[in-house]
């Protein structure tokens, strides 16, 4: 279906080749969060939480319900060109023998990867104690997280592996629940990692703002669900994010509450937008890399280092916890 499965690459020293790649091809956009590129799928962009404005709906619940027929399509000028763009697609995807096979199963595991997407879980259920070696998966979690996702989680971010190669595991997965036994293995014992980290007091994890709120330093990508153990807005600060391209590592914050209402998070992306763009020198309207996300969860610029300090973020979060 696909000849190419592109990794948009945001840096400021490489946008220009890539919306010139997006210019010479027929793109279609899955989760493509940054509104230039967006723009520039000639294909459109499958992203409801974060540009579509539907925090209920991740992108893998859309195309599902495209495959199902329960997709309603919408034109502003019925002509030609655009009722007849509806047949093309309806032609095939009902040629599509996967359509049909869409069900049972699959649903089911399409289900888990939304609820995963979206953060749904919830209200927050209050402290609890710390992961433990009985006890090391977290409950409604992201899907590195979530044991019945964690292997299939890890093969999507496997940067070894291709883009195409990726996504036919993904699909072997869905089809069949196979996971590759490797990433299963490499999962469980990062649990047994992170148990390890807790228990040497390599996460760092400080309580602001009378429990609402808590701030995580750590290295290891569980910081958020180690974090929602103690409350329900997290201020996650990675120094050592991985760069992209095999560079020096990055400072990254993240920034997510347990559901929507315990923080407004786009009054935080505001702010920490101007701050980032003072304290680099620049102007708002001129970032390309900016502070964003969904109504849930948000970063700081993509493939390049925040320069905030850790005590400026929770400040800026704690002026607008609910």
């Amino acid at each position: 279906m696909f000849t190419e499965i592109i990794q948009l690459d945001g840096r400021q020293a490489a946008r220009k080749n890539t919306l010139a790649q997006l210019g010479e091809s027929i793109t279609v956009g899955f989760e493509v969060t940054d509104p230039q590129f967006a723009a520039a799928c000639a294909a459109g962009n499958f992203d409801p939480q974060h540009l579509g404005g539907r925090p209920d709906l991740s992108a893998i619940e859309v195309t599902a319900a495209m495959l199902r027929g329960e997709a309603h399509a919408a034109t502003s000028l019925p002509d030609l060109d655009s009722i007849g763009s509806m047949a093309v697609l309806s032609i095939g995807m009902e040629a599509i023998a996967e359509v049909r096979a869409l069900e049972g199963a699959i649903v089911g595991r399409i289900a888990l990867i939304g609820a995963a997407d979206r953060f749904e879980r919830g209200e927050w259920p209050g402290v609890r104690e710390l992961p433990s070696h009985e006890n090391p998966w977290f409950e409604n979690a992201g899907a590195s997280d979530v044991r019945e996702l964690a292997a299939i989680a890890a093969v999507v971010q496997d940067r070894g592996v291709g883009l195409k190669d990726r996504m036919q595991l993904v699909k072997r997965w869905l089809q069949t629940g196979e996971e590759p036994a490797e990433y299963r293995v490499r999962v469980e014992a990062e649990r047994i990692d992170m148990i390890a980290a807790v228990e040497r007091g390599d996460v760092a994890i400080s309580e602001q703002v009378g429990g609402k709120l808590v701030g995580v330093e750590s290295t290891h990508r569980a910081a958020l669900g180690l974090g929602y153990h103690r409350a329900p807005v997290v201020v996650a600060l990675n120094s050592q994010f991985p760069s992209r391209d095999g560079g020096e590592p990055q400072r990254k914050f993240t920034i997510a509450q347990y559901k929507e209402g315990y923080v407004d998070i786009g009054k935080v992306v505001a702010g920490l937008n101007v701050a980032e763009a003072t304290r680099k020198g620049v102007v708002v309207s001129e970032m390309q890399n900016r502070w964003g996300g969904s109504r849930t969860i948000c970063g700081s610029p993509q493939g390049e280092s925040s320069v905030l300090a850790m005590d400026e973020v929770i400040d800026m979060v704690s002026e607008h916890i609910a």
